[in-house]
């Protein structure tokens, strides 16, 4: 098939295939990366709670980046194993567990291993959502849902922190 050849539509059981995948990774990394940036939210709050310098303000947030980034690769050969829908879902209730246990810290080591908690859940999300989107779309079709899918998680950096919180 050429570049110029239309690519004929993909079947029905397909399609549906391709919208659950989309919806799946859609939502987690909407919901992953809004979580990553309400941590910028939180850092003045926690500086005054705890009487911070901005030393330590960025090592709590090293603290959050650097699990994800480093259980990224072992989320993978995880989600080998036990199923890469299996080990997002975990990874989000834990990421979201994390920030509640964050919430409610009443001190600094405390809040430190929330904020590990955290970063250890959303550390699945990038390497299995992408994933399960690759999987899904075929072709030509696989750019138009990766950028769907990259737009997806800033939706969620621009909604969740600005999202009304309760005093």
């Amino acid at each position: 098939m050429t570049a110029t050849q239309e690519i004929p539509p993909a079947a029905p059981a397909t399609r549906r295939n391709e919208r659950r995948a989309a919806g799946v990774a859609f939502g987690a990394h909407a919901l992953h990366d809004g979580y990553t940036d309400l941590i910028y939210v939180l850092l003045p709050i926690w500086q005054a709670e705890f009487g911070l310098g901005y030393a330590a303000l960025g090592l709590l947030k090293t603290v959050f980046s650097g699990t994800l980034a480093a259980f990224q690769v072992p989320a993978g050969i995880l989600a080998e194993r036990a199923g890469a829908a299996a080990v997002l879902a975990a990874g989000t209730a834990l990421a979201g567990l994390g920030y509640c246990l964050a919430g409610a810290s009443s001190g600094i080591i405390f809040l430190v291993a929330a904020l590990f908690i955290g970063g250890l859940g959303a550390s699945t999300q990038h390497p299995l959502a992408s994933s399960l989107i690759a999987r899904a779309f075929a072709g030509s079709r696989s750019f138009k849902a990766l950028g769907t899918y990259n737009f997806s998680g800033d939706i969620g950096k621009m909604t969740l922190p600005a999202a009304p919180r309760a005093s």
